[in-house]
């Protein structure tokens, strides 16, 4: 599939002479990071410089027919079927491409001088000064790291990662023996340039969270010592409740007490069972085992919409495996927050939780065992049965600090 990003790193690395200005479109924050915006960018370069417009051209017009065709629906000469122009053969993609290069050529000729005169206009009006009162927002200099507010921060380290992720990519292509290698060095080069532009902002995005964490940690422990007093004032009510009653009446309340901890340790027991027996993909199928739990769910309204759907005829199956390991995800990733309040949760899927935390984004995923990751490598594992808060204080206290 086309891909603008891509080509552009491409047809850098085979024009040497005009590398740096192509380059330079990847650098830009904005620019870089909306397919449209880039396209737009590269039209503009081309009729800057007229000598880069017989390669720039062409990849702006390949860009602009993908862009109409992608979502356009067309008859599958295999099956019959309508479907969207990306699910169609890729014979079929050809001969749609090159009919349509042919009839909409002029048109695209067309729209791409309109567009680039407004893209001009607006780039003049960014560039005079925003009148007094109005709250035009500047383009952030990434060169000075400690400036740059979160929001901005943020973006621009999205924006550099999606770079360096496509020359990471170019390079995993080569050593697999397919891209270019006579780029290779280059690749390489630019893997290291893009890298050490990015560390500052790391580096500052680090400071930031540290300094978030050390701010919920005091809070945190505020809430702890409120918590303690309620709880202390409590006991003491408590205690004057209890000392109000006969020898009789308290014994009687401490054996239902006693008696409600063995139930509620029986019923703890039968669904840590019968999750461990859908994580590992073993269908329950003990009949008295789905029967306690059938009746736990109806004693237990809270907990009754979680539990039913593991119950349906479904429940061996690998939907109703994926629905108990989304639930422990979600669980894991909400626990992970409270044990470190500045962390940022990315993603969370039925297997895997992705997160940022001190400027580094980690992934913490099932597969065979439960694995962490940081840039590739997988940095400790546990055992499916291992418990997910003492698991949750080994990643953050040991690997992340």
């Amino acid at each position: 599939m086309f891909n603008l990003r891509n080509e552009l790193i491409r047809l850098a690395h085979s024009q040497p002479k005009f590398r740096k200005d192509l380059l330079s479109l990847l650098s830009d924050t904005k620019t870089a990071s909306n397919e449209m915006s880039l396209r737009s960018a590269i039209i503009r370069l081309a009729y800057q410089k007229s000598d880069m417009r017989d390669v720039l051209i062409p990849l702006a017009k390949e860009a602009g027919l993908m862009d109409k065709l992608k979502d356009m629906i067309f008859k599958n000469k295999e099956t019959g079927k309508d479907n969207k122009f990306t699910s169609l053969p890729a014979d079929q993609q050809k001969e749609i491409r090159e009919k349509a290069k042919e009839e909409i050529e002029e048109k695209e000729e067309k729209s791409e001088k309109k567009e680039e005169k407004k893209e001009e206009k607006s780039e003049g009006k960014k560039e005079e000064k925003a009148p007094e009162g109005t709250t035009e927002r500047a383009r952030p200099d990434i060169s000075n790291p400690s400036d740059l507010s979160d929001e901005d921060l943020d973006t621009a380290i999205k924006s550099m990662q999606k770079d360096l992720d496509d020359v990471r990519g170019q390079l995993h292509l080569i050593h697999q023996g397919r891209g270019y290698p006579q780029a290779q060095q280059e690749f390489e080069k630019m893997e290291k340039e893009m890298s050490d532009k990015m560390k500052p902002l790391t580096d500052e995005l680090g400071e930031r969270d540290k300094k978030k964490q050390e701010k919920a940690e005091e809070e945190k422990k505020k809430k702890e010592e409120e918590a303690k007093k309620k709880q202390e004032e409590a006991a003491a009510k408590e205690k004057a409740r209890r000392d109000s009653l006969t020898p009789e009446e308290r014994k009687k309340e401490d054996d239902e007490k006693e008696a409600k901890k063995k139930r509620d340790q029986e019923n703890a027991r039968m669904m840590e069972e019968y999750y461990m027996n859908q994580w590992t993909g073993r269908a329950a199928s003990d009949s008295e085992l789905r029967g306690k739990v059938i009746r736990l769910a109806h004693s237990n309204p809270k907990i009754r919409k979680d539990i039913l759907p593991l119950l349906t005829k479904e429940s061996a199956s690998t939907q109703s495996h994926a629905d108990v390991t989304t639930i422990w995800f979600k669980q894991f990733s909400n626990d992970m927050k409270n044990y470190r309040p500045s962390v940022k949760i990315i993603e969370t899927t039925n297997y895997y939780v992705r997160f940022m935390a001190n400027g580094k984004v980690w992934v913490f995923e099932m597969d065979g065992a439960l694995k962490l990751w940081l840039k590739g490598s997988v940095i400790d594992k546990w055992s499916p049965n291992a418990n997910p808060s003492q698991i949750i204080r080994t990643i953050f206290d040991e690997h992340i600090n």
